[in-house]
């Protein structure tokens, strides 16, 4: 298979360079990522799943993989997934996104894929082709001298989140997604919701909590039943699997987003589902 960026990738570093100059004083040195965008992805009929933003706590302890010292720094994710994450023999394939990489995102825009009737497969590299996955922070906060591994998250934080803005508007211009998984605390931010609206407004954005241990143990407990019934609903389907192969979660609670999302995506005349 051909490990070169897709044509979209590669157009979208192109826009991505041209507005980079440099990154801000409170972030780590290095130039924003485009999203890594399947080779089936189509604009206006496809999912584009954001993360929050990138963690380089890592940075602190080892030297940074040979793709991040040349001009696949800007396509990193598809270089990281073309470095380790393909052959790689773990069941979710390392795209440098954590919260892809664990199976957390992967496993939501599956079943939102397959509850939209988006292009659906499998096996999770063949879905990887699908999607697109990235981050809505292209910038990572440096961390301080008493935190010298840590990464603070800055997702309500505007001033910070408007570093980004530029980029996620042209990415959001140029893949047009159909729908968008975008992180509620981003999206609850007016201004940030404006210019994502007008950058693609035919796109249904669909803001959702992360899915980290956290939030499926304790924040979404009140969806411990649904959860419940629903898995045992879809206990035959490729979902079924990819839950069960989840990295550093309860399988059980990990339902409970699933339920979250089930109950998204079925309320309301706006809803994806009435699209």
């Amino acid at each position: 298979m051909n490990e070169n960026p897709s044509k979209i990738e590669e157009e979208l570093r192109s826009r991505f360079q041209r507005l980079h100059d440099s990154p801000p004083a409170w972030a780590w040195p290095v130039p924003p990522s485009c999203a890594l965008v399947g080779r089936d992805f189509v604009p206006g009929e496809s999912l584009l799943v954001y993360a929050s933003a990138e963690n380089f706590s890592w940075m602190a302890r080892k030297d940074a993989p040979e793709w991040f010292k040349d001009d696949r720094v800007w396509t990193r994710y598809r270089a990281c997934y073309n470095a380790v994450g393909r052959s790689a023999p773990t069941f979710f394939p390392n795209v440098g996104i954590q919260p892809v990489s664990d199976g957390g995102l992967f496993a939501a825009a599956l079943f939102v894929s397959e509850q939209l009737g988006l292009l659906t497969a499998e096996a999770p590299r063949e879905f990887l082709e699908h999607v697109a996955f990235t981050n809505w922070g292209k910038f990572t906060i440096k961390p301080g001298e008493n935190a010298p591994t840590v990464n603070e998250d800055y997702a309500g934080a505007d001033e910070k989140l408007s570093a980004s803005l530029a980029f996620v508007v042209t990415e959001l211009g140029v893949l047009q997604p159909k729908i968008a998984l975008i992180p509620k605390a981003i999206w609850q931010r007016p201004i940030l919701q404006m210019a994502m609206r007008g950058a693609s407004p035919f796109t249904c954005f669909v803001p959702v909590p992360q899915f980290n241990a956290t939030v499926v143990n304790c924040h979404l407990s009140d969806y411990a039943e649904s959860s419940a019934l629903l898995r045992e609903k879809l206990s035959g389907a490729a979902l079924a699997n990819w839950m069960k192969s989840l990295v550093g979660f309860n399988e059980g609670n990990a339902w409970r987003y699933i339920a979250w999302l089930d109950s998204a995506l079925n309320v309301g005349t706006n809803s994806p589902s009435h699209l």
